[in-house]
């Protein structure tokens, strides 16, 4: 009860439909964009022949958990997803997520 009471007075925006809209008209076709080798599935016997799948890079082994390699699929790198709203809560997540894509891609997030 006391959780989803949070959840309904929680301050809230439009951020995560917006972004949701346009990752999945990006993605309406999977095939045309493949994953990233090293985001490919990788969990059952042989999958690393089927798919192609594992890690390029351990993010275990990385500062802060977190590898500089590419989380992108072909043909999607450099599209913009996420616009934080003009509020405080937003402001600050935005400001996190534009750092991180700073410290994974080496360059700031696209306008």
């Amino acid at each position: 009860m006391f959780a989803t009471t949070l959840m309904c007075i929680s301050p809230k925006s439009g951020s995560f439909d917006e972004t949701w809209a346009k990752l999945d008209a990006d993605t309406e076709h999977p095939n045309e964009h493949p994953m990233p080798r090293g985001l490919r599935d990788m969990h059952y016997k042989h999958s690393e022949e089927i798919t192609g799948g594992g890690l390029i890079d351990s993010p275990f082994a990385s500062p802060h958990q977190i590898t500089q390699q590419n989380y992108m699929p072909k043909g999607l790198a450099g599209r913009q997803y996420y616009q934080p709203k003009d509020n405080q809560n937003e402001r600050k997540l935005g400001e996190q997520y534009f750092k991180l894509h700073r410290y994974i891609y080496g360059e700031d997030y696209p306008d």
